[in-house]
């Protein structure tokens, strides 16, 4: 069951973070069908937990690049991925307290961020990746 298509979104052109949004789009996907079908929350949490530490892997790749390169943008841009960690962790602690399947919010927020995220944030920095070799 798609809810995001990968296929919708934009590609910045560097290999290696496409691959990484390629696979948390499939990962939010996985999420979306195991609450949409009714799963167990015990596969419920297990798939949240591997989208949670996805992102955080996505998000350090991104960042390490940064600090590398002294990308001029990293305050703003590492403000937005630390302020989604929380937004999700929120979204979490909200399913867990009432142990409740997660709210359509939850995945209306996770589609409209990456799509604005990828195309107002991560294409900002492209150019100056290609730029420091990034392929």
């Amino acid at each position: 069951m798609e809810y995001i298509k990968w296929e919708s979104l934009p590609k910045v052109g560097i290999e290696e973070i496409d691959n990484q949004h390629h696979r948390l789009i499939n990962l939010i996907n996985k999420f979306y069908e195991a609450n949409s079908t009714g799963r167990s929350d015990l596969v419920i949490k297990e798939v949240f937990r591997e989208l949670d530490n996805y992102i955080k892997y996505h998000f350090n790749t991104e960042e390490k690049y940064f600090y590398k390169f002294n990308y001029p943008e990293t305050g703003p841009h590492k403000h937005e991925h630390n302020q989604f960690v929380t937004r999700i962790n929120n979204f979490y602690r909200e399913h867990r307290d009432r142990n409740a399947t997660v709210s359509s919010d939850m995945f209306i927020y996770l589609k409209e961020w990456f799509s604005r995220h990828i195309i107002q944030n991560d294409m900002l920095y492209v150019r100056f990746f290609k730029e420091h070799g990034v392929k």
